[in-house]
């Protein structure tokens, strides 16, 4: 099976932190829902199991194409 380009890369620089519940400090897997808002902006909505407190997390991709970013982290 054949990898995406994107994960061709070293696997710490695909890790990603899971954030936190700013209320409680409990872990959050997933978010209840994620947006695309632009084609460089991404937000997640989350929503705490624990305690119920609903955040939002923004993330900002760089828009570049796959031989770019292997190039990036090569």
């Amino acid at each position: 099976m054949n990898r995406p380009a994107w994960a061709n890369g070293p696997a710490s620089t695909l890790r990603r932190a899971r954030p936190h519940c700013p209320n409680c400090n409990d872990m959050v897997i997933a978010p209840a829902l994620s947006v695309h808002v632009h084609p460089d902006d991404i937000r997640h909505w989350w929503s705490c199991e624990a305690c119920g407190y609903e955040f939002m997390t923004a993330v900002t991709v760089a828009n570049m194409r796959a031989e770019q970013y292997q190039a990036q982290v090569a």
